[in-house]
């Protein structure tokens, strides 16, 4: 009788133990998870004018480390600005107006058809579709560029993009203003268009979507390179914005 009550009491205290170990070790776990997600919180907000870098979701719950390991991973990437070597068209003045659907007195234009030989008339049309002419670089677009690239199907890739465009011009993400799905400037660029694209047409140290000058050019050397891949300036105009009314009206427009 005694032998099964020291069994019993045995086997209770050996549970009871148990319990209480998992217990401490189930408040550690959850106590590191804590700090994870603050430490990763903290490292949210040290660059990029408050823009989140990482973002802790519910499987950062299951996997903590791993997601402490992501969050650490989540640089800015580096950017190799376009160097092509370009004739200096600082203070180039002009009016910009709109004449059968092209703009007409964009001082850059034909600088940059000569350039990268793109009819001018192209960059023209262009120019008129993107924007209506628009050439005041003080006007950029009622959207904030960070949220709209959500509305695309790669926002990672536009955000990164972003990215290096605000640390170039040395502005937070979130002053970049654009149109509803992101393009910014004159012509209208995808942060990662403008990225693989952008020139210092101006001389002012600068690649910036917001500038006619360098909007112009950087059109121009697009539109370049496009044809280049496709073989036309149709295929070039495709690879600018894949619809084809969109095609159709800038290559009759253009006369091509």
């Amino acid at each position: 009788m005694n032998n099964r009550s020291s069994n019993t009491g045995g086997t209770i205290g050996f549970i009871f133990g148990f319990l209480t170990v998992f217990s401490i070790l189930g408040l550690g776990v959850v106590t590191g998870c804590s700090q994870i997600r603050q430490w990763t919180v903290k490292q949210r907000y040290t660059s990029g004018g408050g823009v989140a870098d990482f973002v802790w979701d519910k499987h950062c719950e299951k996997n903590p480390n791993i997601c402490r390991k992501l969050a650490a991973k989540k640089k800015r990437p580096a950017v190799t600005w376009n160097a092509t070597s370009l004739p200096v068209t600082t203070d180039r003045k002009g009016k910009v107006s709109s004449k059968n659907n092209r703009c007409i007195g964009n001082p850059y234009a034909e600088p940059a058809s000569e350039t990268f030989g793109v009819p001018l008339a192209l960059i023209e049309c262009v120019h008129y579709a993107e924007s209506r002419c628009r050439s005041d670089s003080n006007v950029r677009g009622k959207y904030v560029a960070w949220n709209a690239v959500l509305n695309l199907k790669k926002p990672t890739k536009q955000r990164h993009a972003l990215r290096a465009i605000a640390d170039h011009l040395g502005i937070p993400e979130t002053e970049l203003r654009s149109n509803r799905v992101g393009a910014m400037g004159p012509f209208q660029f995808l942060p990662s268009g403008w990225v693989g694209s952008g020139v210092d047409a101006d001389g002012d140290g600068k690649v910036n979507p917001y500038a006619l000058g360098d909007s112009t050019f950087a059109a121009a050397n697009h539109l370049m390179k496009a044809k280049a891949k496709t073989g036309s300036w149709e295929g070039a105009v495709w690879k600018r914005n894949p619809k084809q009314s969109y095609v159709d009206r800038i290559m009759a427009c253009a006369g091509l």
